[in-house]
């Protein structure tokens, strides 16, 4: 893990963020899966069609269209609207991962495919590096790894 700056105190551990850097099989191997989910995904239409972020053919700016069209929907159709934003702090580090193979297996993901995914969590450990200075191996028990293929996928 590399931590990577991002704002605030630069003493302050929380300024950073944690970036996962993986081997580059490991990346391959993420992509191949990650496909297949999303294939999977698609095929189904689990993802919520207002969900933009972690898609291919979303953006931000298709997102932004998105609550454009619905506000002024509603506007035109003499409804009240009110727009809600947050911001989630640590997410990809609180992800459950019992729950999320739960929610997998939920989805319909079985065999294989869903074989796979219990091992990309398990005993799985991370070493912080910074200036070529290394930690010791930390086994990590919840979320999902920023900078990877499948972090974000997970996480949403």
């Amino acid at each position: 893990v590399a931590p990577i700056y991002k704002d605030g105190e630069p003493t302050d551990p929380s300024s950073y963020r944690p970036i996962s850097v993986l081997s580059v099989l490991n990346n391959l191997h993420e992509k191949l899966l990650a496909a297949r989910i999303h294939k999977f995904l698609d095929k189904y239409h689990i993802l919520c069609p207002q969900q933009h972020g972690f898609r291919s053919e979303h953006s931000t700016s298709t997102a932004v269209l998105s609550l454009t069209q619905a506000i002024n929907s509603a506007l035109n159709n003499n409804k009240l609207v009110a727009v809600v934003y947050f911001d989630l702090k640590k997410a990809f580090d609180t992800v459950d991962h019992s729950v999320l193979l739960g929610k997998l297996k939920h989805y319909g993901f079985r065999g294989t495919s869903f074989d796979l995914f219990p091992s990309y969590f398990r005993d799985r450990y991370q070493i912080v590096r910074i200036n070529n200075i290394y930690s010791l191996p930390q086994r990590i028990e919840i979320g999902v790894p920023q900078g990877s293929v499948l972090g974000p996928l997970f996480f949403s």
